[in-house]
């Protein structure tokens, strides 16, 4: 007797891949169910589980465009690869209602167990059971959860500055003990390689009154200019983050190299901070200064609309940190967005970060 467990492709993978994840330990092979024009999608699904050892992975895909909108022609091509020798475990999740409904009535007369995921929750419910609710134990990391929304990372940063430093660094930032001038004259730098110490005005005094000590004698590296304007702050957000949400997964500067055809979102191609907490995608983008331009500010605001466009499927929430002002435009967009007053006060810094852990 094989052991199968079985799920409807739709648009949205999350639920179907946390399914599988779950059943691996109870079935032996997968059977995917696709209507025409999800095929990409079920290649992908059957791409990302392969590391789960199932003994064997099969997609069914209609034989014809709108057979999900024909109950008998489901039903029929559905059976004759069902056996009744065989034990089913079937996710209800996925799938248009109707095909739902088909995929239910063909497996009640097999000997089958049925699920249904009620996302963005993290347990799926046994329908026809009582109501028998289980918990999803998965936890979703962050290159697999982009994995699902095709989404392929290239690389993250790993060489992260002493934190103590960065708050040292922060707390001068936002007194105003710093030089904004030298700051906005490095930026200009940022796509270099490397910059000498004495190209920039007043760039020594800098050093001694933000006691920053480049690596290398006479120059900075991009990495140290990308800090120093506003790199920090990422960091910042992201030590934090780390220590008071404990998130299950966390990376700083991520760049991709391909995006999930959606909403326009090709042209992303980095994040500032990416966090996973139960099953929860979180998506942050820090910016220090420029975005007190409204025109700056809808910029990015855009960008986090079309990445939470990109993840649709998986529960996820886009923040704009930012040390100016923020505006109105994000908060039409869906994109949540806090300025300054938010990390200048304690207790309200304190009330964020308990936000993002869910407390």
């Amino acid at each position: 007797m094989k052991k199968i467990s079985v799920c409807i492709i739709s648009a949205q993978l999350a639920p179907n891949y946390l399914f599988l994840q779950e059943t691996k330990e109870l079935a032996d092979e997968v059977l995917l169910i696709a209507s025409k024009g999800f095929e990409d999608k079920a290649k992908r699904l059957h791409d990302l589980i392969k590391p789960l050892n199932y003994k064997n992975i099969e997609v069914l895909t209609f034989s014809e465009k709108d057979v999900e909108e024909k109950w008998n022609q489901m039903v029929s091509e559905i059976e004759k690869r069902l056996d009744k020798q065989n034990r089913y475990f079937v996710n209800l999740t996925g799938g248009t209602k109707y095909m739902s409904l088909a995929v239910q009535k063909v497996f009640e007369d097999y000997k089958s167990d049925f699920f249904y995921i009620p996302s963005p929750k993290n347990y799926f419910i046994k329908p026809m059971r009582d109501d028998t609710k289980v918990t999803i134990k998965h936890r979703i990391k962050v290159k697999e959860g982009l994995g699902i929304f095709g989404v392929e990372v290239k690389s993250a940063e790993t060489d992260i500055v002493d934190c103590d430093y960065t708050n040292k660094y922060f707390g001068m930032f936002i007194e105003g003990r710093l030089d904004f001038g030298v700051i906005e004259e490095l930026r200009k730098f940022r796509r270099k390689k490397h910059v000498l110490i004495e190209s920039v005005d007043n760039l020594s005094k800098f050093f001694e009154q933000s006691e920053f000590s480049p690596k290398n004698e006479g120059s900075l590296s991009r990495k140290e200019v990308e800090y120093l304007t506003g790199g920090w702050f990422e960091e910042y957000i992201y030590n934090h983050i780390k220590e008071y949400v404990k998130p299950d997964d966390i990376l700083l500067n991520l760049e991709i190299t391909k995006a999930a055809k959606t909403g326009g979102s090709n042209n992303i191609n980095e994040f500032d901070v990416c966090f996973t907490l139960k099953n929860k995608f979180y998506v942050i983008e820090c910016k220090t200064g420029g975005t007190d331009k409204k025109s700056d500010f809808n910029q990015i605001a855009y960008k986090a609309k079309a990445l939470k466009e990109t993840l649709m499927g998986l529960a996820t929430e886009v923040y704009i940190f930012s040390l100016g002002d923020v505006h109105d435009r994000a908060d039409e967009m869906g994109i949540k967005s806090f300025g300054r007053e938010y990390f200048k006060d304690k207790d309200k810094f304190r009330a964020l970060m308990q936000r993002l852990s869910g407390k």
